[in-house]
């Protein structure tokens, strides 16, 4: 086989059909490629090393195994490293959550025990703008006799406080107890 130089060779390529070679030669066995490259004066020995030359080592081609045969051992240069997908915490960090947890709960127990949390308000006066402490206290005994009961006796003590300090009269606590005492005693004396 002469060696063409490089005009006869772009030529060739030019002229070739690519796509009809790359067809033809998929279609081939094996044993036809090894054929056809024979014949065109290309031993595949020479072919493989200078393949290897340039593109370096071919794998080793994948071998079936069969059901419940070990596959052959691998030579393993750098065995991968096992890396956790996600940190996990450690027992002694959950013994102090689990601890942090129960304190928490005995003392919020505690603190319902001991009336921590009381929703009961106490009102010692029904109007904290009181002009004097006298007021105040009127004001107090009037709400003591509303619980009681004692309509009439609450009234007396709304007006005298009223006659003290006129503003206290206005607020909706005193508004409220004056109103309800004031129809409870409506409908006693009927």
């Amino acid at each position: 086989m002469r060696k063409r130089t490089p005009e006869e060779l772009l030529r060739s390529i030019e002229e070739t059909n690519d796509d009809e070679d790359v067809e033809s030669i998929l279609s081939m066995s094996e044993e036809e490629v090894k054929a056809e490259l024979l014949a065109a004066g290309d031993a595949p020995a020479d072919l493989d090393k200078a393949a290897e030359k340039l593109l370096g080592p071919r794998p080793e081609p994948l071998r079936s195994v069969a059901p419940g045969a070990t596959p052959p051992a691998r030579e393993v240069k750098d065995p991968p490293r096992v890396v956790p997908l996600r940190a996990r915490p450690s027992r002694r960090f959950w013994g102090s959550v689990t601890a942090a947890a129960a304190g928490f709960a005995a003392l919020l127990g505690y603190a319902q025990a001991t009336g921590f949390f009381a929703t009961d308000i106490v009102v010692t006066s029904p109007n904290p703008h009181a002009a004097d402490e006298r007021e105040a206290e009127r004001l107090t005994e009037a709400a003591g006799a509303f619980e009681a009961g004692e309509w009439a006796r609450c009234l007396g003590l709304l007006d005298q406080a009223k006659a003290k300090d006129p503003k206290g009269d206005d607020t909706p606590a005193v508004n409220e107890m004056r109103r309800t005492a004031t129809a409870k005693v409506g409908q006693t004396d009927r």
